[in-house]
């Protein structure tokens, strides 16, 4: 099957012109280089691409769904500005952080010039008023469960104890969420009905919390991207990961005390690497979560068939496909 992403490059293409637009329009010339480092780092547009695609897949023109699309992508990258400092973190997509390379005070500046910009560039939607004031309280709503989302993530760095529950909730608010709000938003630009609103968010939340537990599974392999060359890290970092926390539920415990004293431990070899995920397939840890991903793949793609049959129909169904076969 063609990587979707390649069959898209066109509308990539156009998502990142109009980003470019966008941020080109900023008066100071510094704060508007500051601004654009994130979202012109790179990245798969995963975001703007639903919005458009959810926007065809109901009857609309892609490019209506521009604005809503390129604003989210814009407030994602503000919330990427703010996390490094809050996780402390050197490179974002293999280049050094704003904070590291401004400081803290200026990164977070720039993180509310691009919260604000997301929002001007929101208000270029074409829709009429009751539904454009309907959007905005979606897309604010949005953000502040984000930022629950980003305490929650905190707060597990300091407790031992964290159930299934309380993971998927955490992974739901922290970025499935905001994949939610972009497909809606692109319903909202094709002027849907709120069914094809509520089926369009429905899979997208699926398949991002899909994608984010195919992406705790790909740390174990540092196959790839972000994570080539860094095999393991996640178990270094004592992330509490579902495939840890599945683990930690199903070892005995002599087993579970020897995967704890790898987990968390920084300077952790290879071989120790390797027998943590030795103990997790014990667990049946790493089986699970994969076919927890493959089930919520399936229920995402289930919603869609709430859409009109068409070829755009399917290439989000390839989507979510693409989305966990590229990790696991």
């Amino acid at each position: 099957m063609q990587n979707i992403l390649e069959r898209r490059k066109e509308t990539v293409k156009a998502v990142n012109a109009y980003l470019d637009e966008k941020l080109s329009s900023i008066d100071d010339p510094v704060m508007k280089d500051l601004m654009r480092y994130y979202p012109l780092m790179g990245g798969k547009r995963l975001r703007p691409l639903i919005s458009w695609l959810v926007c065809e897949a109901l009857g609309g023109k892609g490019e209506d769904s521009l604005s809503i699309g390129a604003g989210l992508e814009v407030i994602h990258n503000f919330t990427l500005v703010h996390d490094d400092i809050m996780d402390d973190s050197d490179l974002r997509r293999g280049k050094e952080t704003l904070y590291r390379t401004h400081g803290t005070p200026m990164a977070i500046n720039v993180g509310d010039a691009l919260f604000a910009r997301g929002y001007l560039i929101i208000s270029d939607m074409n829709i009429n008023g009751d539904e454009f004031r309907r959007l905005i309280k979606e897309v604010s709503g949005t953000v502040e469960e984000i930022a629950v989302g980003q305490y929650l993530d905190m707060d597990f760095e300091d407790r031992k104890e964290i159930t299934e529950e309380e993971y998927m909730r955490m992974i739901r608010l922290k970025t499935a969420v905001l994949m939610r709000m972009a497909a809606r938003g692109g319903a909202y630009a094709a002027r849907a009905s709120d069914e094809m609103k509520d089926a369009a968010g429905e899979y997208a939340e699926k398949m991002a919390l899909a994608f984010q537990i195919a992406d705790d599974l790909l740390d174990l392999t540092g196959g790839e991207g972000n994570f080539a060359g860094r095999r393991g890290q996640d178990i270094k970092n004592g992330k509490r990961t579902l495939m840890v926390i599945k683990t930690l539920e199903n070892l005995s415990p002599q087993k579970r005390r020897e995967f704890n004293s790898i987990l968390g431990y920084p300077d952790a070899a290879d071989e120790d690497i390797d027998r943590a995920i030795e103990l997790m397939n014990d667990a049946g840890a790493i089986e699970y979560s994969r076919s927890l991903a493959k089930n919520l793949v399936t229920e995402a793609k289930e919603s869609l068939k709430a859409f009109p049959e068409s070829n755009i129909r399917e290439e989000l169904a390839a989507l979510a496909d693409f989305m966990i076969l590229r990790n696991i």
